[in-house]
């Protein structure tokens, strides 16, 4: 008896912003767009003998096979998204926070961080989380992915 699955995702959100507030503190954005997910997920799977239905009536699994399947899930998206200034020593709070439906019945996307701006060139470091409900009628229900980033900005 063995099994080995795999999950494949992509992953794509694009989103336009307009800034509200802006002032020494930092600034507050809202953006608006969507998001895409890509799901290709397969399964293989031996078995120790067939697996057959009521009453011994048909194979409903032979004894070596593979399931799979894919989904693509489009959500418009609406949020915020912004910098907290630590006075003016270049350090700096990102947060962002958007939810959204279409194909799902609801997702939704937070991080938070530290970053430090030095002219046109940056880093942050910070904890992201986003998070798919698909209720009963999709390939996944539900699907969290969050954990720790890091990346590098330009401002131009």
């Amino acid at each position: 008896l063995s099994a080995d699955s795999d999950l494949d995702t992509t992953l794509w959100t694009l989103a336009m912003g307009y800034t509200l507030a802006r002032g020494s503190w930092g600034n507050f954005d809202v953006i608006g767009g969507f998001r895409y997910l890509g799901i290709d997920a397969h399964t293989n799977y031996r078995l120790a003998a067939d697996v057959t239905g009521p009453g011994g009536n048909g194979v409903v699994l032979g004894r070596n096979g593979r399931l799979s399947g894919n989904d693509n899930i489009w959500n418009g998206i609406a949020g915020v998204r912004g910098r907290i200034l630590v006075g003016d020593t270049g350090v700096f709070v990102p947060y962002y926070f958007d939810i959204g439906v279409g194909n799902s019945r609801l997702t939704w996307q937070t991080f938070v961080g530290v970053g430090y701006q030095t002219g046109w060139a940056g880093v942050q470091l910070g904890y992201r989380y986003l998070s798919y409900d698909q209720g009963n009628s999709g390939l996944v229900e539900s699907l969290t992915m969050g954990g720790p980033y890091l990346a590098v900005n330009f401002s131009f």
